[in-house]
């Protein structure tokens, strides 16, 4: 099982996914993220899952790192 955090496991797996700020892109920040971004959305969808066990995530850094890993744990990445 990967330790939660683990950005060795990650990478070592092929899954780490390198996060890049605005100033490693040398873009303007004023002109990313939701001020001032192009990017319009079209339309949103809610999806309702149906059946099967259900698992509460906290929206944490910790909480999220626990769900990678249990999606690596399951196969599903």
């Amino acid at each position: 099982m990967c330790k939660v955090g683990n950005k060795k496991i990650y990478f070592l797996r092929n899954l780490f996914i390198e996060t890049l700020t605005t100033d490693d892109l040398d873009v303007d920040s004023e002109r990313c993220g939701v001020k001032g971004s192009p990017t319009k959305v079209h339309k949103v969808e809610s999806v309702v899952l149906a059946g099967g066990n259900h698992e509460k995530i906290e929206p944490t850094k910790d909480g999220i790192a626990k769900l990678v890993d249990s999606l690596i744990e399951d196969r599903i990445f």
